[in-house]
């Protein structure tokens, strides 16, 4: 008799969260209102600017951006005269010293130690 109670109550819990999702609406609705920006050439729709820009750089690069977006894109007193950051010169990496034996001598004195085993 539980069982049927409890069943039930589910039911009855399922049946209100369903009526939210319902007013609410869906993820993917949201997603679509979310898409606000549409490609003019092949009507792809994009949530911000800078993915236009990326999209019209790898598919349309033939073709120029679009000066309303452009104008979009580009903060408020933010042209393109602004300087680029200097970068921090890397310091140079010191060289090791040449070994005082030469290659010749540690070649050699590995091959005369090679027919020895080690441990008997």
């Amino acid at each position: 008799m539980v069982r049927g109670h409890a069943k039930a109550d589910a039911q009855a819990k399922n049946q209100k969260k369903m009526e939210a999702a319902k007013k609410n609406g869906t993820q993917r609705g949201a997603a679509d209102k979310a898409m606000v920006i549409q490609c003019s050439i092949c009507k792809v729709s994009m949530p911000t600017c800078k993915q236009l820009k990326d999209h019209y750089d790898s598919r349309h690069s033939n073709l120029p951006f679009p000066a309303e977006y452009a104008a979009m894109l580009a903060p408020a007193g933010a042209a393109e005269e602004q300087e680029p950051a200097q970068a921090k010169p890397v310091p140079k990496k010191k060289k090791k010293k040449a070994p005082a034996e030469g290659l010749d001598d540690l070649l050699s004195a590995g091959l005369a130690g090679a027919g020895k085993k080690k441990g008997k």
